[in-house]
Parts: structure tokens; sequence; C-alpha cells
């Protein structure tokens, strides 16, 4: 993950394994919207003890939500956003698992986090997908083994 960068990376191997988390939720009678809620909180929590992440937080929204946004963005397969910012308008439950405790930031708000965090976005999420890869399982499966799992399956 030395050449991560956010606007490049797919997210596929993570986004397979939590459809495989909610699929398993639905199968074995657990409510699957929880447990996505609480995997994005699960991710906030994570944010919000990384030492320094502070230093870019904004007037209303910390910098732990916009990040754990740009998460819920790509593994939600929005094509833009906009589009997730009026999903989060509409639920508000997610908004706030995702941190969002003062109300849903407007696409500018996004644009001016982007721009003040600058080529440390890419370094934050590295620590955020390692964390997601080394403690997210299921059933005993981690996220870890999952993406590899399907990452060997497409060679």
């Amino acid at each position: 993950m030395d050449d991560f960068s956010y606007d490049r990376y797919k997210f596929g191997g993570l986004r397979f394994f939590l459809e495989l988390a909610i699929f398993l939720a639905v199968k074995l009678g657990i409510e699957s919207p929880k447990s996505s809620i609480s995997f994005f909180r699960m991710c906030r929590g994570f944010l919000e003890g990384i030492e320094g992440l502070r230093a870019y937080n904004g007037y209303k929204y910390s910098t732990a939500a916009m990040i754990n946004f740009l998460l819920f963005v790509r593994l939600c397969r929005f094509k833009k956003r906009e589009s997730a910012l009026e999903f989060l308008e509409k639920h508000k439950g997610w908004a706030i698992a995702l941190g969002f405790h003062n109300g849903v930031p407007h696409e500018s708000d996004v644009t001016k986090f982007i721009n003040k965090i600058g080529a440390d976005l890419d370094v934050y999420f590295v620590q955020l997908l390692r964390f997601i890869r080394e403690n997210v399982q299921i059933g005993g499966t981690k996220a870890f083994h999952s993406i590899l799992f399907s990452v060997a399956n497409i060679f």
C-alpha cells in the first residue's frame, strides 16, 4: 500500500467482504442495516483514536467523520458524493453512525476538507484499511482472508 491513492483505489475486495457480511447477517437473521452501521461506527471509533487526525477537524465536522464518509461513498458505490449526502439527509441514523452529529455536510464542506487534508488523506486511509483488514471478521474469517480469496479467484 506504499503507492495508495484514495482516488485510484478500487475497494473491490473490501466491498466484497462487507457484502458477504451483510448476506450472512441476513441468513443468520441479524438485521443487516445494524451490522453495516456498526461497521462504520467501528471505523469512526478507530479514526477518532489516531494521533494527529484532529488537526484537520473543521468547525462542525470531525476528520474521522469526513474520512468515514469518504469510505462510505466508495463502499456503497455512490457515483457522486452529492448522492451519498442526499442519502444521509434522508437517513439520519446513517449520518450519525458516520459521525455527523451536527447535521449532514454540504458538498463544499467535503471539498474543503479534502483540500485541507491533502496527501495526508491517503496516509490515514492506509491506516484505516490496515485496521479493517486486521480487525473485521465474520465468524472467524477476517477481511484479509476474504480479500485474498476474492483476488485469488480473479487470477
